[in-house]
């Protein structure tokens, strides 16, 4: 009778796709993990006041510095207007504080603080 298939041919179909699923689902996992290593950016220190670059925003008052990115919580647009010591998302209007805090949304929570080090009126940025 043709159009049957026997047990083994059958499990071979079933263990061949859940091989395949469990090979991509493996494959996207590593490249995820690939895809967020975290990289480092020298720079040299910046005066007082806030400061915006690409991928974070450098805030210094004095000897306290603070780092933050520049990418907005709402939905990823990249900051790049200060007003009056107000951080303000171009797309949408967030509006933040200079600590990085959410004074008007559409954004929901604050600006992601960067990791950073001091060396040599260097800093060394993680992000």
């Amino acid at each position: 009778m043709k159009g049957k298939i026997n047990r083994n041919d059958f499990l071979k179909i079933i263990l061949s796709a859940i091989s395949i699923s469990f090979i991509w689902i493996l494959s996207r996992v590593v490249n995820f993990k690939n895809e967020n290593k975290l990289s480092q950016i020298e720079i040299t220190e910046p005066g007082n006041g806030i400061t915006v670059f690409d991928d974070f925003i450098i805030i210094k008052n004095a000897e306290k510095i603070l780092v933050l990115s520049s990418k907005c919580p709402h939905s990823g647009c990249r900051i790049n207007k200060i007003e009056n010591d107000i951080i303000i998302c171009p797309c949408h209007g967030s509006q933040f504080n200079n600590k990085g805090e959410l004074l008007k949304g559409p954004a929901y929570k604050n600006l992601q603080k960067l990791p950073f080090t001091r060396k040599n009126n260097k800093l060394i940025i993680n992000i």
